[in-house]
């Protein structure tokens, strides 16, 4: 009788055990803006970084399908934080935080992406009637994607004297890239403005 009600109490310590297991969800959509549709075919990983440091762990990964739509089930841990990364070949990758506060056990976290296709801007500067080094240009980007590593910046740039060459940046496609300039010799201003094309390259020529 005893040997029965340790074994009855046993299986019930167990139960409860693996009752209390709790497990984080997550879900969303990832969209293509520069088409405003799902980001079919990407490829989506949530990370974990652990508590104290450590090997990030893949705790979920999902190929994109015509729905844009993602679902992540995973075991609550203690983690530092969670990383979003999402890739597609010609398109702007995405990698952002997700914040350990933002899960909860007692409902689902839902969280929508979104990213453009790449394309790509040439500037032609070419000084077509130099006559002293003292020629200036200077360009200014007025229009176009920002802060990462390849894109234009914002700053001023200068060209001294004869010139006959190209940038070439990466930008959105599918969107406006423009440019402010001011040339001294001759004295000419103005803007000069393309519509970029999604995976693929314009040329922006500016003679002076």
């Amino acid at each position: 009788m005893k040997n029965i009600l340790f074994i009855s109490l046993l299986f019930l310590s167990l139960t409860a055990c693996k009752k209390k297991e709790l497990t984080f969800s997550m879900s969303g959509v990832v969209t293509d803006a520069t088409f405003g549709q799902a980001l079919n075919g990407a490829s989506l990983t949530l990370l974990q970084k652990p508590a104290g440091g450590g090997t990030m762990k893949v705790v979920g990964s999902s190929t994109i399908g015509s729905d844009g739509k993602f679902q992540f089930t995973f075991k609550r841990e203690q983690a530092e934080k969670f990383f979003i990364q999402i890739t597609k070949e010609k398109y702007f990758d995405v990698y952002e935080p997700v914040s350990y506060d933002s899960f909860s056990t007692e409902k689902e976290l839902v969280r929508n992406y979104s990213t453009t296709a790449k394309s790509w801007v040439k500037l032609h500067f070419k000084n077509v009637a130099p006559s002293a080094v003292s020629d200036i240009l200077k360009w200014t980007k007025q229009a176009g994607k920002a802060n990462c590593p390849t894109c234009c910046d914002s700053e001023q740039h200068v060209i001294l004297g004869e010139v006959d060459t190209t940038f070439k940046f990466i930008s959105d496609g599918n969107t406006p890239f423009s440019y402010l300039f001011n040339a001294s010799n001759p004295t000419t201003n103005g803007i000069k403005n393309v519509n970029t094309v999604a995976f693929d390259t314009v040329t922006l020529l500016l003679e002076y």
